[in-house]
């Protein structure tokens, strides 16, 4: 099962975007970020109802602010059912495309 969330955004420090998400069945999920920066030090989170999820991920230097690459948090665990996802821009000053959440 893939869940993309879409977005694409200039992001500034300690925004935040919330999600509804069906999770079908439970197991454990990738969580990817496609991100763009020409700085390094920056850091993103998906709270999970309002738990860890995630935990901070770091935000790497792309080498441009459209150089795109993708960061990826592994073995994230997700119960079926409706879950709020809240991505948390902990540091702002990078591009963000999109995250999606992968089997």
């Amino acid at each position: 099962m893939i869940y993309l969330i879409c977005l694409t955004r200039w992001t500034d420090t300690n925004e935040w975007l919330e999600y509804t998400v069906d999770v079908a069945t439970t197991g454990l999920y990738d969580f990817k970020f496609r991100i763009a920066s020409n700085e390094s030090d920056h850091t993103i989170s998906v709270l999970v109802d309002g738990t860890t999820g995630t935990g901070s991920v770091t935000v790497p230097n792309t080498g441009g602010w459209q150089k795109w690459a993708t960061v990826t948090k592994q073995g994230v665990t997700l119960t079926q059912g409706l879950h709020t996802f809240r991505l948390n821009l902990n540091d702002g000053g990078y591009n963000i495309n999109y995250f999606e959440v992968v089997t």
